[in-house]
């Protein structure tokens, strides 16, 4: 395998030993936020539902169809708020390089991030209170230059976010 390869290949497949995966709190906090905005959601889909079924007495085809709509709407939220984020977190790795820190992202559309050491200014560490309460912290790099001129690196346990 070339250095090229090594470069672009897949977090998790051993090619590419010195890509750093994301904490595994991160995961779950993720999953905890996804799934409590999938069940209020839901909620609210079937609270207007059963308004709209005492509302309208004769239930007909376009409450069959809004029932369905309401199915689908529901799958995809708990798809979109508690299994996503897997999908995610394992596309999801950085290293530090002698160029600098790469950070690699994306399910659908992959990103590889490069920002070469000499152009960091400076960085600062965020942690909101539920990343707190998991020990992570997201990672701000700084660089010269306007666009895209900061770096996020979220999902860091936050003893590494403060030694980078």
């Amino acid at each position: 395998m070339n250095e090229e390869d090594v470069a672009f290949a897949e977090p998790g497949t051993g090619a590419s030993p010195d890509y750093r995966s994301l904490d595994p709190n991160h995961l779950k906090l993720d999953r905890l936020l996804g799934g409590i905005f999938a069940a209020i959601v839901s909620c609210i889909v079937v609270i207007g539902l059963v308004v709209g079924a005492m509302v309208n007495a004769p239930l007909g085809f376009g409450f069959a169809v809004a029932v369905v709509l309401a199915v689908l709407a529901i799958v995809f939220l708990v798809w979109a708020g508690l299994i996503y984020p897997g999908f995610a977190y394992r596309h999801a790795s950085w290293r530090l390089s002698p160029h600098g820190l790469e950070i690699r992202r994306g399910v659908w559309w992959r990103h590889r991030i490069v920002v070469p050491r000499s152009r960091i200014q400076h960085s600062d560490i965020e942690q909101g209170p539920l990343q707190r309460s998991f020990g992570i912290a997201t990672l701000i790099v700084h660089t010269a230059g306007t666009k895209n001129s900061s770096v996020r690196l979220e999902g860091l346990a936050a003893k590494t976010a403060e030694s980078l």
